[in-house]
C-alpha cells in the first residue's frame, strides 16, 4: 500500500468535519502545514486500531466541535500544530497519542482531554505545549484506566478552572510542568483519583495550588515541587488516608498545607513565609508531620484544631522576624489577668484534640512568642524539643488552660535575654523540671 501525505491545504466550513482519517496497518499518514477553519463538529478525526499518522505544523481554528479526536486505539503523534477557538481543542478515547510542542489556546470548553471507554486504558504522553486561556480546565484526565504522562508543559495558565483536573478514577503522572494563574487549582485531584504530581512549578492559583481527597485519595504522591503564592492553600487535602506529601518547596501561599479529616505523611518539607499558617489540621486529622523546615510563617507554624491527632517529630519551627505583634488571630484571655494570654506567632498551637510534639526544634527572634498553646480539655505531650528564642522582652515558652493533662519533660529551652516559662490557669499543673530550663532561664 501506498504512503500518503497531504500538506499544504485549506479546509474549510464543512458541515461534518474537516478530514476523516481511517489508516490501515502498514500505511504511512502525514497531515502536515495545513489550515483548518471554521469546519462543523471536528477538525481532525482519527480513528484505525493500525492508525499511527503524524499530525504536524497544522493550524485548526475555529471548529464547532473538537479540533483533534483521537479515537480508540489510535497512536497519533501531535506535534507543532495551533489550535485556537475550537470547543475543545484534543480529546483523546483510549488512546495512546504523542502530544508534542503544541499551542491550545482560547477553546470554549477543556483544552486537552484525556479519557477511557469501558475497561480499555488510555496513555500516551503530552509534553512542551502550552495551554492557555481557556473557558473551562487546561487539561483534564478521567476514566478508570486513564493513566497518561503529563510532562515538561512549560504554561498551562489562565484557565477559567483548573489547569489540570483528574476525575473519575484516573491515576496520572505530572511531572516538570509550569501550572499558573488560573481561576480555580492549579491541580486538582477529585475524589476517586489520584496521581503522581513531581517536581512541577504551581504558583498564583485563584484557589488552591494542588487540592486534593476523598476516596481512593490515599495513591497521590506529592514530592519535590516548588507551590508558591497561592491566593489561598498550597495544599488543601479533605478526608483522604495514606498520601506522601514530601521534599517539597512550599512558600508565600495564603496557608501553606490545609488538612481536613486527612491522614498524610508530610516529611522533608520547606514550608516558609506563607501569610498565615505553614500547617493547619481541622476536623480529626491524624498526620504524620516529621524533618520538616516550618519557618517565618506570618500566623502560626502548626495550628491543630477539632479533635485531630497528630504526630509531630523532628521539625525544625522558627520565625526570624524583629517586630513586636500584637497576635489578634488567637485573643483567649488569661482566667487570671483578663489580658490576652496568646500573643504572637503561636508556633505550635493545639484544639480540641491530642497532640505529640516531640524533638522538634523551635526557635524566634520575635518578642511575645507562644509555641505551643492546649485549650479546651486537650491532653498532649511536649517533650525533648529545642527551643530557642532572641526575643527581647518575654517569651511564654509552654502556656495552657483550665483541665489539661499535660506532660512537659526533657525540653531545653535557650534565651538571649529573658526566658520565661508560664503554666496559667491550670487545674492541676505540672511542674517544669530543671532539665527543662537551662542555667540563666527562670
Amino acid at each position: 500500500m501506498a504512503n500518503v501525505t497531504m500538506a499544504i491545504c485549506r479546509i474549510q466550513n464543512h458541515r461534518a468535519g474537516g478530514i476523516i482519517l481511517e489508516s490501515k496497518p502498514g500505511v504511512k499518514v502525514s497531515l502536515l502545514s495545513n489550515t483548518l477553519n471554521q469546519n462543523n463538529l471536528v477538525g481532525i478525526y482519527l480513528t484505525g486500531s493500525a492508525s499511527h499518522p503524524k499530525i504536524k505544523k497544522n493550524e485548526i481554528l475555529e471548529t464547532t466541535g473538537t479540533g483533534i479526536y483521537c479515537s480508540v486505539g489510535t497512536a497519533p503523534q501531535i506535534m507543532e500544530n495551533i489550535l485556537r477557538k475550537n470547543r475543545m481543542g484534543i480529546y483523546v478515547e483510549s488512546a495512546d497519542p504523542l502530544i508534542f510542542k503544541n499551542e491550545i489556546k482560547n477553546c470554549f470548553e477543556s483544552a486537552v482531554v484525556f479519557s477511557t471507554v469501558g475497561d480499555v486504558g488510555c496513555g500516551g504522553e503530552m509534553s512542551m505545549c502550552t495551554v492557555r486561556e481557556n473557558e473551562e480546565n487546561g487539561i483534564w484526565i478521567k476514566g478508570v484506566k486513564c493513566s497518561p504522562k503529563i510532562i515538561g508543559n512549560p504554561d498551562i495558565s489562565l484557565c477559567r478552572l483548573a489547569g489540570i483536573k483528574v476525575s473519575d478514577h484516573a491515576h496520572p503522572t505530572i511531572s516538570g510542568n509550569f501550572v499558573k494563574n488560573n481561576l480555580a487549582q492549579g491541580i486538582l485531584l477529585v475524589e476517586g483519583s489520584s496521581a503522581h504530581i513531581l517536581k512541577n512549578e504551581i504558583e498564583e492559583n485563584m484557589k488552591a495550588n494542588i487540592a486534593f481527597g476523598g476516596m481512593m485519595s490515599g495513591d497521590t504522591v506529592i514530592e519535590r515541587n516548588l507551590i508558591t503564592k497561592g491566593r489561598a492553600e498550597g495544599i488543601f487535602m479533605v478526608e483522604g488516608e495514606h498520601a506522601i506529601i514530601v521534599s517539597n518547596v512550599i512558600k508565600e501561599n495564603m496557608d501553606g498545607v490545609l488538612l481536613s479529616a486527612a491522614s498524610p505523611l508530610i516529611a522533608n518539607n520547606e514550608i516558609v513565609a506563607n501569610r498565615r499558617c505553614g500547617i493547619i489540621m481541622v476536623s480529626q486529622c491524624n498526620p504524620k508531620v516529621v524533618h520538616n523546615l516550618i519557618i517565618k510563617n506570618y500566623a502560626c507554624g502548626v495550628l491543630i484544631r477539632q479533635n485531630s491527632l497528630g504526630i509531630i517529630e523532628k521539625n525544625e519551627v522558627r520565625t526570624e522576624n524583629d517586630r513586636v505583634d500584637k497576635g489578634e488571630l488567637l485573643p483567649d484571655i488569661d482566667p487570671r489577668t483578663g489580658e490576652d494570654a496568646v500573643r504572637g506567632h503561636p508556633q505550635c498551637e493545639h484544639h480540641r484534640g491530642r497532640l505529640r510534639c516531640q524533638h522538634d526544634r523551635v526557635q524566634t527572634a520575635v518578642t511575645r512568642d507562644c509555641y505551643y498553646t492546649m485549650r479546651d480539655d486537650d491532653n498532649g505531650r511536649i517533650t525533648s524539643n529545642n527551643i530557642q528564642s532572641e526575643g527581647r522582652t518575654f517569651v511564654n515558652v509552654i502556656q495552657y488552660y483550665w483541665g489539661h493533662s499535660l506532660s512537659i519533660s526533657g525540653n531545653a529551652v535557650r534565651m538571649r535575654l529573658i526566658c520565661v516559662s508560664k503554666l496559667l490557669g491550670a487545674s492541676k499543673p505540672s511542674p517544669i523540671g530543671e532539665s527543662d530550663l537551662l542555667p540563666g532561664c527562670s
